[in-house]
């Protein structure tokens, strides 16, 4: 990594923590490319919350992962028309769509999944869990600070 002159310590290890989630991101993308599985990445997120949050709405998709109602949209009709997810009217509020996931759905995210969690153990290999514990503490810390930084504004 280049180091520029007075580099400061919390600077030098943001730019780490940034090359190493695009070099993760990188990593993800390449297997989705070359998988067989015509699917984008964010449609297999939103495909993967479907599978564990079964008859979750769009509105809560939107909602956790901070994007726009019409892009959940957007990616739930190209889920819907690969048989990957079934949208149905809630029987409570027929103006809620209810999704569920398909065998063909959750397929697709077990294999995801399992090639994933190969990368995130190669990625993690040789860090002893008393150091991810400590990663992980800072992590949540960073969220809370950055979390109470947008809602000051």
């Amino acid at each position: 990594m280049k180091k520029t002159v007075g580099e400061s310590a919390s600077s030098k290890t943001m730019h780490r923590f940034f090359a190493v989630a695009r070099l993760h991101h990188t990593c993800i993308e390449e297997y989705v490319k070359n998988s067989e599985i015509d699917i984008h990445r964010s449609q297999n997120m939103i495909l993967g919350h479907i599978c564990m949050n079964e008859g979750t709405s769009q509105k809560e998709i939107a909602e956790h992962f901070g994007i726009s109602p019409a892009a959940v949209t957007g990616s739930v009709k190209a889920l819907e028309k690969a048989g990957y997810v079934r949208r149905e009217s809630d029987p409570r509020d027929t103006r809620v769509n209810v999704l569920t996931s398909t065998e063909k759905g959750r397929k697709v995210v077990d294999r995801f999944r399992s090639y994933f969690d190969m990368i995130d153990e190669s990625i993690l290999k040789g860090i002893d869990g008393e150091k991810l514990e400590v990663f992980n503490e800072c992590l949540a810390i960073m969220e809370r600070n950055i979390t109470e930084q947008l809602e000051r504004g």
